[in-house]
C-alpha cells in the first residue's frame, strides 16, 4: 500500500509541476514572479521574511508572498532591479532570457583583479567574504589532477535575527585542473583570499552538480546546501617550501610573478 502512495504521490507532483511550467508558459510575468520568490528561498530566506529586507520604497503586503500569481501585481523594473543588485544576479535571468543567473568576477590569470575587486568592496566587517573551490571529491590538488573546479565568492550581506544572509558571484576560468593556468589561477585567487583576510574554503560537490552550477542551471546557494565533505583548496602552499616538488617550486614561483606584476604578461598562455 504504501509503495502505491508513493507511486501516486509521484503522479501528482509531476502533473503538478507540468501544470505549472503550462501556466509560467502562458504567463511569463508570473514566471517572473515565481522566479523572484525562488531566488530569495535559494537564498535562505522564507516568504514571511522577504518583507524585512525590502527597502521602504516596495510597500508589498506580506500576503502576497504566499505565491506567484499574487506578487506578479508587484512587480517592476524598481524592484526587479532590487533584486537582482542585492543578490548579484544577471538581471536578464530575473526576467527568463538569459541563462546565467550569477555574475561574473573576470578575473582569470589575473589574480591582482580580484585584490582590486576585493578592495573596492570591502566593508570592513570581518569574514565578509569567503571563497570557495567546489569540486568532486576531497583529493588534495596535485599535479596529477583531473577534475574540473568551480570557484564562486560568497559575500555576507545581511542579517536576519543571528542568521547571516549571502550573496554569490562566480568566476570565470574555470575548468580542469590538470590544465596548469586553471591551477594557477586559483591558487593565485586563493593568496589573494588570504592576504585580504577572507576565507578560503573547499567543498565536495557532484560533478553533475557542478556542471549544473556552471551551466546556470542550479545557483550556488543550492550547490551549498548538496555538499557534504569539505577539503583544502590551497593547503599545498602552506607547507615548507622546503619539500616543494620541481612542479610546486614552479607554481609557487608563478603565482608570486602574478601577484607582483602590474599587468601579467601570461595572458595569452593555453
Amino acid at each position: 500500500m504504501s509503495e502505491w502512495l508513493a507511486g501516486l504521490k509521484l503522479v501528482f507532483d509531476g502533473a503538478g509541476t507540468l501544470y505549472r511550467h503550462w501556466l509560467e508558459r502562458r504567463d511569463p510575468i508570473r514566471a517572473q514572479a515565481r522566479r523572484v520568490l525562488d531566488v530569495f528561498t535559494a537564498h535562505g530566506v522564507a516568504p514571511t521574511q522577504i518583507c524585512r529586507l525590502l527597502p521602504e520604497q516596495f510597500p508589498i503586503p506580506m500576503p502576497d508572498f504566499a505565491s506567484p500569481r499574487a506578487l506578479k501585481a508587484h512587480l517592476s523594473p524598481a524592484l526587479l532591479n532590487w533584486v537582482s543588485e542585492y543578490f548579484a544576479l544577471n538581471r536578464s535571468w530575473l526576467d527568463g532570457v538569459s541563462g546565467e543567473p550569477h555574475q561574473l568576477l573576470c578575473c582569470y590569470k589575473c589574480p591582482l583583479d580580484f585584490a582590486r575587486w576585493l578592495a573596492d568592496h570591502r566593508s570592513g566587517e570581518p569574514f565578509q567574504f569567503r571563497l570557495f573551490v567546489l569540486k568532486p571529491s576531497n583529493r588534495p590538488v596535485s599535479r596529477d589532477s583531473d577534475e574540473d573546479i568551480v570557484l564562486t565568492l560568497e559575500e555576507r550581506i545581511a542579517y536576519l535575527d543571528d542568521r547571516p544572509i549571502y550573496r554569490y558571484y562566480l568566476f570565470d576560468g574555470n575548468g580542469p585542473l590538470s590544465h596548469y593556468p586553471v591551477v594557477r589561477s586559483m591558487l593565485g585567487m586563493c593568496v589573494v583570499a588570504d592576504r585580504a583576510g577572507c576565507l578560503v574554503k573547499g567543498r565536495v560537490l557532484s560533478h553533475r552538480d557542478c556542471d549544473a552550477i556552471e551551466s546556470g542551471h542550479l545557483t550556488v546557494p543550492q550547490g551549498l546546501r548538496k555538499s557534504r565533505a569539505s577539503w583544502e583548496p590551497d593547503s599545498l602552499l602552506f607547507q615548507s617550501p622546503d619539500n616543494d616538488s620541481p612542479w610546486q617550486a614552479q607554481l609557487r614561483a608563478d603565482i608570486l610573478e602574478d601577484l607582483s606584476a602590474p599587468t601579467p604578461n601570461h595572458l595569452n598562455d593555453e
